[in-house]
């Protein structure tokens, strides 16, 4: 946070209905605040950075409503909660269950039963319109949620000069320490700054 408002950013960290992983209630809550953001606040421009359950919540917010994100940054993700769904289900830890009932419980069932809310809401599925700036880093020993979420997205945006991909060394943490995000969001911001 201190980087952060170094650069004169505000700082919004709401709690977008518990642990919601960006379900369509949660989305549009978002967007209810971003506006009113701008319309009581003046506020111009949102930088989107997080990680887990939030950097999933970034790709997600960020593919549904593309034009509020100046950019991004998401630290260990869930390109697609469908694949990631089946995944924490097979997993035998008591987190990935609680993770797929929360996931189920965002999106009003398994995506067995709602198959069209989580392809709307999937990164992997509408890579095209992460239009903005994005930086996406996960860790290869992931045990949360597997680097091969994040790969499968780098794969898709390919040569995209906008897209940024990392992988490091090290578990699910690993990224939110990395601070090659913040000076990636830092050098961003800064840049536009000067065109301003």
């Amino acid at each position: 946070m201190p980087a952060f408002r170094k650069l004169g950013l505000g700082i919004l960290t709401p709690n977008l209905r518990g642990n919601n992983w960006m379900g369509p209630a949660a989305a549009d809550d978002l967007a209810d605040l971003l506006e009113r953001l701008r319309s009581e606040f003046g506020a111009g421009r949102f930088f989107f950075f997080s990680g887990s359950m939030g950097g999933t919540g970034n790709l997600i917010y960020a593919i549904r409503r593309p034009g509020d994100a100046a950019a991004l940054v998401a630290l260990a993700p869930a390109a697609d909660l469908t694949s990631y769904h089946a995944w924490c289900r097979r997993g035998n830890r008591a987190i990935l269950r609680e993770i797929a009932d929360a996931i189920e419980k965002a999106y009003g069932g398994s995506p067995d039963g709602r198959p069209a809310a989580y392809r709307r809401h999937s990164a992997l599925e509408h890579h095209e319109k992460l239009v903005m700036p994005t930086f996406i880093a996960h860790g290869r020993e992931d045990a949360v949620i597997p680097v091969e979420q994040s790969r499968r997205l780098a794969e898709k945006r390919g040569g995209d000069a906008g897209f940024v991909y990392r992988e490091i060394e090290g578990g699910h943490d690993a990224p939110l320490l990395l601070p090659e995000a913040v000076e990636w969001l830092a050098d961003l911001v800064s840049r536009k700054e000067k065109r301003c």
